[in-house]
């Protein structure tokens, strides 16, 4: 029997705004795809212990999901999950900017699983969002997530860990 191998990272993903291209909310025009990327020894030493803390003080146990709203809405149904695992097939399968097959297996978990990961991808993705939209206003989780994101050996994050097409 052969052993499996895993990676030693784990890829936490979550967006905020709406991804349709026809009809463009003029309120909120822009969406983001935000990918958190963590070494698992960082994940079950740091991450999540520090969540269950927090969510202990504040709350006195940690089955709280933190989520973004107060109400745990889930926005993908069917047919959008099915679209999602297509666009990320079609991406491992080489349809990609280094045009060659990535390893990579889609493991598709709802919010209300308490996952860390999930929980912190989906309170990052709306401050990136609201940073690119307002660069001049406050934004104070945006200041903590920019230290997160991936640098140039210059120190740049555009490009680099934040990237914004077009």
């Amino acid at each position: 029997m052969k052993t499996a191998t895993f990676s030693d990272y784990l890829v936490f993903v979550d967006e905020s705004g709406d991804h349709n291209l026809i009809h463009i909310d003029a309120q909120f025009p822009v969406f983001v795809l935000l990918f958190a990327v963590i070494h698992k020894d960082a994940y079950v030493n740091e991450v999540c212990p520090a969540l269950q803390r927090f969510k202990f003080q504040f709350w006195g146990h940690d089955e709280v999901v933190l989520h973004e709203h107060e109400i745990i809405v889930e926005k993908c149904g069917k047919r959008e999950d099915a679209e999602l695992e297509l666009a990320f097939r079609r991406v491992c399968d080489g349809a990609n900017a280094l045009r060659r097959s990535l390893p990579f297996q889609l493991v598709m978990i709802p919010k209300v699983s308490n996952s860390p990961g999930l929980q912190l991808t989906d309170l990052m993705a709306r401050p990136v969002a609201l940073h690119h939209l307002r660069p001049g206003q406050p934004n104070r989780a945006f200041e903590i997530i920019a230290t997160k994101l991936h640098r140039s050996p210059s120190g740049e994050t555009e490009g680099w860990g934040l990237k914004r097409l077009p």
